[in-house]
């Protein structure tokens, strides 16, 4: 496997090799890598170093000595690598079929031997700037998980100090409109501190806030404290799996 780190881009022996780095590849911006004789260590070294850390975009030959392409291939499949690190693979004639099937797959796409320069240089920029955005994607997610996190352990200290008047004054709030004025501006009090905190598409999309806001509530606090009958840390867990979820689904159709 070669990694190698160049101001501009190089072409090295008959196959084309295409080895950039970073900014000085056209203005994309990552990490090319050039698997031509890969061991499964090599490549499990070289995710825990790179994945998830720049962005990278990895050629892998279908036909190659060691670990061949395909079960290269499939190793990152297995580790969940592709959606950050995508695959371009190099074929002969031969293998096409065997490439379009590792794309449908979720390879980024593959480039038929003899191939153009510039059409390959073209085809990694693009791959590059995908895996940038998916990384600047997950970067802003676990940002996210971790204010939310730090929120909910907030109100969580609160709603336990609390828990006995809320339980008490829910049973008569529709009695009176005090009672009820005082409730909303307590909703709209928690809705505000959590809009604070969440970017502006996830506030766009209704559905997901909604459901941030809820599962950060008081009353879902109360219904898996005092219905379900949960200690704390297994009721914080279940809010954090349930704000995990919600995250997820974030720039998902």
């Amino acid at each position: 496997m070669t990694v190698q780190s160049v101001h501009e881009p190089e072409l090295l022996g008959t196959a084309g090799t295409l080895l950039a780095h970073q900014e000085f590849f056209r203005g994309a911006t990552g990490l090319l890598i050039h698997a031509d004789n890969a061991m499964a260590g090599d490549i499990q070294n070289f995710i825990a170093a790179h994945h998830e850390r720049q962005p990278c975009c990895l050629l892998l030959d279908v036909r190659m000595p060691g670990m061949s392409g395909l079960a290269l291939f499939d190793l990152l499949v297995a580790r969940g690598s592709l959606h950050t690190m995508p695959v371009i693979f190099l074929t002969g004639h031969a293998d096409v079929p065997t490439a379009v099937d590792a794309v449908k797959r979720g390879a980024f796409d593959f480039c038929e031997k003899p191939f153009s320069d510039n059409a390959l240089v073209d085809r990694i920029e693009q791959a590059l700037a995908q895996s940038g955005e998916r990384l600047a994607e997950l970067r802003e997610r676990s940002s996210l998980q971790e204010r939310l996190r730090e929120l909910t352990d907030r109100r969580i200290e609160i709603y336990e100090a609390i828990m006995p008047y809320p339980i008490s004054a829910s049973i008569k709030r529709f009695q009176s409109a005090f009672r009820i004025q005082g409730y909303q501006r307590q909703l709209e009090l928690e809705r505000t501190s959590l809009h604070a905190i969440l970017p502006q598409a996830v506030i766009d999309d209704a559905a997901t806030a909604s459901a941030i806001e809820v599962a950060t509530s008081f009353q879902c606090w109360r219904r898996l404290r005092h219905d379900q009958g949960l200690a704390v840390e297994p009721a914080r867990a279940a809010i954090f799996a349930l704000l995990e979820a919600m995250i997820a689904r974030i720039g998902t159709p």
